[in-house]
């Protein structure tokens, strides 16, 4: 069978994922981490650059949680201009996602996300304390 995630990245069914829960970032330090990582060879041979995360279902976060358990982790999901709509992108080309799984009373008035207790939640986009960054690639079918 071929290992279609190499290394250290976690397979998630439709994405392999690279997760860093010893170094704590800001939103946009942790979008600048996984764009700046070089280019992923996937076991179908694909070649992919990666992005920073954005959970689409109950599996991803779970995964999440198993791999960053104490973190809240940052989601590429923000809306920087207070009166844009919030936009959710899923890899480094910019697909965005229309997904979207707030936690009670959320978004309130913040324009970053993190994944926290399965849900998302909007958050201060320079908040570093006890954050954790999660990358992605997707699988194609």
């Amino acid at each position: 069978m071929i290992e279609i995630c190499p290394g250290d990245w976690v397979y998630g069914v439709t994405k392999c994922f690279l997760f860093d829960g010893v170094n704590s970032r800001n939103w946009q330090e942790a979008h600048d981490f996984c764009d700046g990582l070089d280019a992923v060879t996937l076991g179908n041979g694909d070649v992919i650059g990666p992005s920073l995360a954005f959970l689409e279902n109950q599996e991803e976060f779970a995964l999440s949680k198993t791999h960053l358990p104490n973190s809240w982790v940052w989601s590429n999901c923000n809306k920087l201009n207070i009166n844009a709509p919030w936009v959710c992108v899923t890899d480094r080309a910019g697909t965005t996602s229309q997904y979207r799984d707030w936690g009670p009373g959320q978004p309130e008035d913040d324009r970053c996300v993190i994944s926290y207790q399965d849900q998302m939640h909007d958050q201060d986009c320079n908040i570093n304390s006890g954050t954790g960054t999660s990358c992605q690639v997707n699988i194609s079918a």
